[in-house]
């Protein structure tokens, strides 16, 4: 399990993308759950498939 608290904050566009590919082949790949909080919601849209408020 991995905890991400705003994994995205002040990354620039590149890193965004780079950090989501890494978070999506971690859950796929390596069969791993990872929550993440966030208060922007079009981020946590792209790469949760639950959503808890």
């Amino acid at each position: 399990m991995l905890l991400l608290d705003e994994p995205t904050n002040g990354l620039d566009p590149a890193g965004i993308k780079e950090i989501r590919k890494l978070l999506f082949d971690l859950a796929k790949q390596h069969n791993k759950t990872i929550l993440v909080s966030s208060h922007i919601l079009s981020e946590v849209q792209q790469v949760a498939n639950r959503i808890g408020i």
